[in-house]
């Protein structure tokens, strides 16, 4: 649905979608400076902080992120859709998606860390399946499109 968008002229729209599916990983994230960006997105989005603004908020939040991660944690996951969501570049569909799949990815590998490792994969099947159904409707209402029948 996200691709199917192409490079329309919905930034305000894009950038508060990607700020909706990271806020739902902000409980991965302990420290202030994740929601700080989310807020801060948010704002921007509205005109109401500039891009050095954004900038420097977000900064803060992508220092805490290690960098080169061979197997990436959940918190891994979710930091990178909350920095990828807050970038003050515009908001193509190629950069939400990126932060989306992030904030999926942290979604379903938090619920399947739960499970017995016998039950991991399907665990995590169910919780990417449910997740991609609540992005989904995030972005219907965002972008005020019809639900499908």
């Amino acid at each position: 649905m996200l691709r199917s968008l192409g490079n329309t002229s919905c930034d305000v729209e894009l950038r508060l979608f990607a700020a909706d599916c990271a806020a739902r990983v902000l409980p991965f994230l302990t420290e202030p400076e994740f929601s700080a960006a989310i807020c801060a997105s948010r704002e921007y989005a509205i005109g109401n902080i500039t891009p050095n603004e954004l900038d420097a908020i977000v900064s803060a939040a992508a220092s805490l992120l290690t960098e080169h991660v061979i197997q990436p944690s959940v918190r891994d996951f979710a930091g990178s859709a909350v920095v990828g969501a807050s970038s003050s570049h515009p908001p193509t569909a190629d950069k939400v998606w990126n932060s989306v799949s992030c904030a999926l990815q942290a979604v379903a590998c938090a619920a399947a860390e739960l499970a017995d490792d016998d039950y991991y994969d399907s665990v995590y099947d169910s919780a990417l399946a449910a997740e991609v159904v609540v992005q989904s409707e995030l972005l219907r209402t965002r972008m005020d499109m019809p639900r499908l029948k």
